[in-house]
């Protein structure tokens, strides 16, 4: 059923075009030097786009105890760069997740879709992993 529902997404919702958009914008970013987190993160995304009922966007987990003052303000002006594409992909992903739930069978994607908002909105970190059959 997952392999029907990701084929409908991929084809008939279009989702390739998601899948494009993420991998573009991540090799704009990966052309900068301060965008290569940014980069790594939507190249993530898009590998959650082409496959989302078998993908899982997570945060990968870091020690920040000892993190550098000047680490931290790298973080905060990549975040001030990337602050209008968020709020234009969050709105786009949003759009959507609405359009899906108007039907039946994209009801799960939509559920996916709004439960990876956080990963879409700030990518850095982020890696899809896959979930296991049960």
């Amino acid at each position: 059923m997952k392999k029907l529902v990701n084929i409908l997404y991929f084809v008939l919702f279009l989702g390739f075009l998601d899948s494009i958009i993420a991998f573009l914008l991540g090799c704009l970013m990966m052309l900068t030097v301060i965008g290569i987190p940014l980069g790594q993160g939507l190249w993530q995304a898009a590998r959650f786009f082409t496959n989302p009922m078998k993908y899982k966007l997570v945060t990968r987990e870091k020690k920040k105890a000892n993190e550098h003052e000047l680490w931290r303000l790298f973080g905060m002006f990549l975040w001030i760069i990337y602050f209008p594409l968020a709020l234009l992909l969050t709105l786009l992903t949003l759009v959507q997740s609405g359009l899906l739930l108007l039907s039946w069978v994209g009801r799960p994607l939509a559920r996916k879709f709004l439960s990876s908002l956080g990963s879409v909105f700030y990518p850095v970190d982020r890696i899809a992993v896959s979930i296991q059959d049960k």
